[in-house]
């Protein structure tokens, strides 16, 4: 009975469901900081996207009616 017994063991780092495990997390969290940085380009987008078309209106409203930044100042 004593023969089957390992003098060494494994090394609990490398075994494969651990491994597995560890490489699964890994990856997990690389396509998460992914998508994190994907919704703030996606937020910069349309910020800039938004602020282009206010530019855009202003512009047209003030050659139209001749509308200046003082009078929105108030």
């Amino acid at each position: 009975m004593q023969a089957r017994i390992p003098h060494r063991f494994r090394d609990p780092a490398t075994a494969p469901l651990r491994k597995l495990s560890v490489d699964l997390i890994k990856t997990y969290k690389h396509i998460n900081e992914e998508d994190v940085e994907n919704g703030r380009e996606r937020e910069r987008d349309t910020r800039d996207t938004l602020l282009t078309c206010i530019r855009m209106l202003f512009h047209f409203l003030s050659d139209r009616r001749n509308v200046t930044v003082e009078s929105f100042r108030g």
